[in-house]
């Protein structure tokens, strides 16, 4: 079988999501793949280049699937949430962990291209967050609302990871919905 380059981000996410970015070598990345570390240079020419299309592939996967609920026909509460609900259930099938999160706080803003992509998603994150509050809050208050509600969400997800507690999660969602 010959993976093709979404193959092996796919299976990279997982490898980064247990041991973190300095945990993981190229070995495990490969061996994660079922080929020969020289194979994976093929498609990738470093664990840096690896590690920021697995980036990118989390972020279009939020651009795509999740981020869009927070806009459209619905009244500002069903579609905070339905963006809550989405949230909760990628995160939940990961045990909580972020690995945009975890790459934030292990690489933070040591490395400008790994940090401007992090910040994007955190950005269009707060966005998506603040569409629904606006209708109630206005432009800047629910920008602000929206930055708080996902470092809370952050913190809740960190909670989650450590010690399976999904009940601050649920908190901070709950928060989220009460305030549209």
């Amino acid at each position: 079988m010959r993976l093709t380059r979404e193959d092996v981000v796919g299976r990279a996410v997982e490898v980064f999501r247990r041991r973190g970015f300095h945990g993981t070598s190229m070995a495990d990345l490969a061996a994660a793949c079922g080929i020969l570390k020289g194979s994976l240079y093929h498609h990738f020419p470093s664990k840096d280049d690896l590690a920021l299309a697995v980036l990118e592939d989390i972020h279009a996967h939020f651009r795509a699937a999740i981020f869009p609920l927070a806009h459209g026909p619905l009244p500002p509460t069903d579609r905070m949430a339905a963006l809550t609900r989405a949230v909760a259930a990628y995160f939940a099938g990961r045990d909580g962990s972020c690995l945009m999160g975890a790459f934030a706080l292990e690489i933070g803003a040591g490395d400008e291209r790994f940090a401007v992509r992090i910040r994007a998603y955190f950005d269009d994150w707060a966005a998506a967050v603040a569409a629904p509050l606006e209708p109630r809050h206005g432009v800047v208050e629910a920008q602000r609302l929206g930055r708080d509600f996902v470092a809370r969400t952050q913190g809740a997800l960190m909670l989650l990871k450590l010690a399976g507690d999904d009940e601050p999660l649920a908190r901070c969602h709950a928060a989220m919905i009460a305030a549209t």
